[in-house]
């Protein structure tokens, strides 16, 4: 009878009876030790299985509220970037106005330089909506014709009165060899030469902050470069974590 017992438990625990286990005998101590050592198993079984269905629902809960959290999430961003548009749209009517209206040379290059700023901040607003589609990895680089010399003296244009409120040289050097236009994403290159010259002129104190744009075989190469504090060799390795600065107090220099 004590081995039924056991065979019989040993198939509802193969059946997926985690609870299974063998009733008590009398007599021969090796099948006693045999009963408390599958028991002990079937036992060490059930506090697994309850564990990992445990973790499981866990899981599920966590994705949930991840869900719910992604579509909060994009709601407001189309809520701010529809927010956002509605002003910057008037700032480039009036701006129109104030670049058509303009006479004097000097007003009209300020309305010109406000247009271009305005419409590369609305064109990063607009793609706030393509949040989602950057998680998801889809994100769509454009690669349509651009007049190369025209975006690189719009973008360092954005910069001259800052540099020169900072007494700064701003410099764009062009190649000889530097094509007229290319393909490329005018947007997403005008972001990041932005940002780089952007932190080219706060991190410069005196001398000059420089942009050269040549070719290297047959890709572009844009090369900017400061007389700024530098970075040094051990904040190099840090560059390109997220959320990581050089200089992470609140008085950086």
């Amino acid at each position: 009878q004590p081995i039924e017992d056991m065979c019989a438990a040993t198939d509802r625990l193969a059946r997926g009876e985690y609870d299974a286990r063998i009733p008590d005998v009398a007599g021969v101590a090796e099948i006693r030790t045999l009963r408390d050592t599958f028991n002990s198993m079937a036992g060490s079984i059930e506090s697994d299985i309850l564990d990992r269905e445990q973790i499981r629902q866990e899981l599920v809960e966590a994705r949930a509220r991840a869900e719910q959290a992604t579509q909060a999430k994009s709601m407001f961003l189309a809520n701010m970037s529809h927010e956002i548009r509605t002003p910057l749209n008037g700032i480039l009517g009036f701006a129109r106005i104030g670049y058509r209206d303009s006479t004097d040379l000097r007003l009209r290059n300020a309305f010109a330089h406000i247009l271009d700023s305005s419409k590369l901040l609305l064109g990063v607003v607009n793609d706030i909506l393509d949040f989602s589609k950057i998680e998801a990895g889809k994100l769509q680089i454009e690669a349509v014709p651009v007049d190369l010399p025209a975006l690189l003296e719009a973008i360092t244009a954005t910069f001259e009165d800052r540099a020169e409120s900072r007494g700064l040289t701003l410099r764009l050097e062009r190649a000889p060899d530097l094509p007229a236009s290319c393909l490329t994403d005018p947007l997403r290159l005008g972001q990041i030469l932005t940002n780089l010259l952007s932190n080219g002129l706060k991190f410069t104190e005196k001398g000059e902050v420089s942009l050269y744009a040549g070719l290297d075989g047959d890709a572009l190469l844009f090369r900017i470069a400061d007389t700024g504090i530098g970075i040094s060799e051990a904040q190099l390795a840090q560059l390109f974590n997220a959320f990581e600065q050089a200089d992470n107090s609140t008085t950086r220099r």
